[in-house]
């Protein structure tokens, strides 16, 4: 089960950038009759085109631009920021430098195992002394990108999230709140992303980093420790790959896929190592003026079982506590929005509803997820 499901989460990745590579070559822009220089500050997000003068740039290039449609190099600016949520999938010119704040509420109630719903009942009848009820994160996000070379931006990324759960627990006909809360810094990642664009793939990136674990794996409360999904970070050093294709197409419709990866190395300092984690988005993008652009967005997750066990936590005590119980399956659906301010300010909001979701073990069913981004390019 594990490995068709990890073939399945590597295989959609490989199949959407195989397909997006195809219908790229159908497109109805001649990118050959156009000027490559002016794709490229089209490119950067950055650039404000309506404070341009375009007379200069007619003069300067050897295609007539006064009889182009600036608005349409715009949009394709706009292409090139992908929907909140869909990080390092581009890279910034020699000397460029972006700021991003993001913030992310998630909410999960209700308990799952496999694709069907379970009860509090079910959980204390295979054995748990304690089931999840809900559960409740926010997560504030700071990161910043640098062009190290016109190919190559460093990435750096860290967060502080503050977590609340509340499980059932039975005494005797009772049945029993039990609260728990963590807060603190998340782990921290450090990625180069690569733009391909002197391969002749110019809407290729790549990107490859480590995360750090600056997150504590030693979240106590009232004097236990809580369980896995209460934990801020993973304790190792882990693996952080991604590869993104985008591709405008039309005037103003413009697509993406992202296949993406987390893979653990050796254990952490309680002896364990969080399951890895694949994930692949796609999205659709629709320019709805120069300033504004609506996405559709698909998210496919996969996250194996915990290997190893912290030797502080009980498998009995609750699902949370049991490492055989985090493997999971979740597609969502999503909708996102974002504005440009001009000057480089950007807005972006995304909301995200499950649509599958295939759990081994009791886990607690995710409502939805709120994320709002704001980026500032210089």
């Amino acid at each position: 089960m594990k490995i068709n499901k990890v073939t399945l989460a590597i295989g959609t990745a490989l199949t959407l950038c195989t397909a997006s590579s195809a219908f790229a070559n159908t497109t109805t822009v001649d990118h050959s009759q156009m000027d490559h220089s002016q794709m490229q500050m089209a490119e950067t997000a950055e650039v404000d085109h309506s404070k341009m003068d375009h007379s200069q740039m007619a003069v300067t290039a050897e295609v007539d631009h006064s009889k182009m449609d600036h608005s349409k190099m715009m949009n394709h600016a706009n292409m090139q920021m992908a929907p909140a949520g869909i990080m390092k999938s581009h890279n910034h010119k020699k000397g460029g430098f972006m700021f991003s704040y993001g913030y992310m509420s998630m909410g999960m109630e209700g308990i799952k195992n496999g694709t069907d719903k379970a009860s509090t009942q079910d959980v204390f009848d295979d054995g748990y002394m304690m089931a999840p009820s809900e559960m409740s994160m926010q997560m504030h996000m700071i990161g910043a990108m640098y062009g190290m070379t016109d190919d190559l931006t460093l990435a750096v990324m860290t967060g502080y999230a503050s977590k609340d759960m509340t499980m059932l627990m039975k005494h005797g006909m009772m049945i029993m709140e039990h609260e728990g809360e963590s807060s603190g810094i998340t782990d921290t990642e450090v990625s180069i992303v690569d733009g391909l664009n002197r391969y002749g793939l110019d809407n290729l990136v790549i990107s490859y980093g480590f995360s750090l674990p600056t997150g504590s794996i030693d979240e106590t409360y009232d004097g236990s420790k809580q369980g896995y999904p209460m934990q801020l970070g993973s304790g190792t050093f882990d693996f952080v790959p991604s590869i993104t294709y985008q591709q405008m197409f039309n005037d103003s419709w413009g697509y993406g896929v992202q296949g993406r990866a987390t893979v653990r190395i050796g254990n952490n300092s309680a002896d364990y190592r969080l399951g890895n984690e694949y994930e692949a988005s796609t999205w659709l993008t629709k320019d709805l003026g120069q300033r504004f652009s609506i996405s559709a967005i698909v998210d496919f997750a996969y996250n194996d079982n915990i290997t190893g066990a912290d030797s502080d936590l009980m498998a009995s005590g609750s699902p949370s506590k049991d490492p055989l119980a985090r493997e999971a399956t979740v597609i969502t659906a999503g909708l996102s929005g974002r504005y440009n301010l001009g000057s480089g300010h950007n807005l972006l909001l995304r909301v995200d509803v499950p649509i599958y979701e295939d759990f081994t073990g009791y886990q607690l069913m995710t409502d939805y997820k709120l994320a709002v981004n704001y980026k500032k390019m210089f």
